[in-house]
């Protein structure tokens, strides 16, 4: 998402008195987890949506493999996640 898509959205939203409360990639042809790039992009301070839930989709083949979330712990970092749709095998 570049900068004037995400600008959009946040206005959008807060036009309607709402807030964006989660995001979402995917990892193709890997697991869903939360990277270590993943972690240190949604922790930088110019992160849009520091509140944000994160979703991250695994597609294997073009296929949804599995669907994770991923919270942040609090103020400290670190994030806490559990799975939404487990692993296909």
């Amino acid at each position: 998402m570049n900068e004037v898509d995400y600008m959009a959205v946040m206005q959008e939203a807060e036009a309607r008195g709402e807030r964006v409360t989660g995001v979402y990639h995917s990892h193709a042809d890997a697991d869903a987890y939360f990277s270590e790039l993943d972690q240190d992009y949604a922790l930088h301070p110019l992160f849009p949506f520091p509140e944000a839930d994160h979703i991250v989709i695994s597609v294997v083949d073009g296929l949804p493999k599995g669907v994770a979330l991923f919270r942040r712990r609090g103020p400290e970092g670190g994030f806490e996640g559990r799975w939404l749709v487990p692993e296909s095998p």
